[in-house]
């Protein structure tokens, strides 16, 4: 047991001793509990800890920093090289080939991790195109801001008042303004009411970023995705997203790809009921996982977005930047139909999915 800088105990011994949690026999929501750990480590530590001594105490797995995890942590992790075979020269430039694709013992088939894979300037370039692009009315997208329900071609743009929100902040020199919008879908849109996709509610999915999340599915080998739906979270530091399960698609045999962008979040993957413990993992800028097989029906969720990102010592007059050392973009795309073509009116499961502060 490593020695308590916290005036804590270490988190399975949290977990272990909670009154909150342990005493109440009708709490039996592992995944929620070890939510609720992770967050209060962060919100009520005293001032002089170390972030890092936290993470070291929760027993996160930290990709980028394993010869400071515990032995055990580190015997459950398996690398392997990345499959690059006839891959397109675009593509391999945006990405650090010698990146390793990584499983962990524990977690459920199909579940991987690439560590750092996006160079700097590929990072900068899908932050700026979330902001700038994906944020805007030009899709016809559904956010929260703008729920719509219309069919594209029967909403009107002109209406949408927050199209220019990441203009309008840049201008303003305030940042914060943005942090309004939390989330954005391309493609097949989601309905959060309903926890359907709706086959006449959609818009433009890129062929650039359809093209690259594809390409990045396919360093696995064997595996590949038809990008139809795509969603973009917008989470400014100190929020989260509870544990949730992708099940509304109609396809599930495809993959989820998920691109982290900004600041450092505390990623948990589960099992297929939230009685499972996850598993925590700190993903980084630059980091994507892949949730395929298995993987793709299993609880997840982020517990905590850290002040810490891998931008903190760039020139901080780029709005971008700035936004990226305040928050965390997380892309995430996935096939939405049978592979067929034919439309299901297929619902989700109810699993919860909400964003908080």
């Amino acid at each position: 047991m490593y020695k308590d800088t916290l005036d804590t105990v270490t988190f399975q011994s949290k977990l272990d001793t909670s009154n909150e949690f342990i005493n109440n026999p009708n709490f039996d929501d592992l995944f929620k509990k070890v939510e609720k750990v992770i967050r209060k480590s962060f919100t009520q530590k005293k001032k002089k800890v170390r972030n890092s001594t936290i993470l070291s105490n929760l027993s996160v797995f930290d990709f980028r920093n394993m010869q400071n995890m515990r032995a055990d942590q580190q015997a459950r992790i398996h690398t392997s090289e990345l499959f690059l075979e006839n891959m397109e020269q675009d593509f391999l430039d945006m990405i650090n080939t010698q990146a390793k694709i990584l499983r962990i013992d524990g977690t459920a088939d199909g579940f991987f991790i690439f560590s750092n894979i996006l160079t700097v300037q590929s990072q900068i370039h899908w932050a700026k195109t979330s902001l700038e692009v994906f944020s805007t009315s030009t899709h016809t997208n559904l956010t929260n801001l703008n729920k719509s329900k219309q069919p594209p071609e029967q909403s009107n743009r002109a209406e949408n008042k927050f199209s220019d929100l990441w203009l309008e902040s840049v201008n303003a020199n305030d940042i914060s303004k943005f942090f309004d919008l939390r989330w954005v879908s391309l493609g097949y849109h989601y309905n959060w009411t309903s926890r359907k996709y709706e086959e006449n509610l959609n818009s433009d999915l890129p062929p650039n970023f359809s093209s690259f999340c594809k390409q990045l599915a396919n360093c696995i080998p064997g595996l590949d995705v038809t990008p139809e739906a795509a969603i973009i979270n917008y989470y400014p530091c100190g929020t989260s997203m509870s544990g949730h399960i992708d099940d509304a698609e109609h396809n599930m045999d495809e993959p989820i790809v998920s691109i982290s962008l900004g600041c450092d979040a505390i990623f948990l993957v589960g099992g297929h009921t939230k009685s499972v413990e996850p598993i925590p993992i700190l993903l980084k800028s630059g980091d994507v996982v892949i949730m395929s097989g298995e993987s793709r029906s299993v609880y997840h969720g982020v517990a905590y977005v850290l002040p810490e990102s891998e931008f903190s010592n760039f020139e901080n007059d780029d709005p971008v930047v700035q936004y990226l050392n305040q928050a965390r973009i997380n892309l995430n795309v996935r096939r939405v139909a049978l592979e067929d073509g034919q439309w299901l009116d297929k619902h989700g499961s109810g699993a919860s999915m909400q964003l908080s502060t």
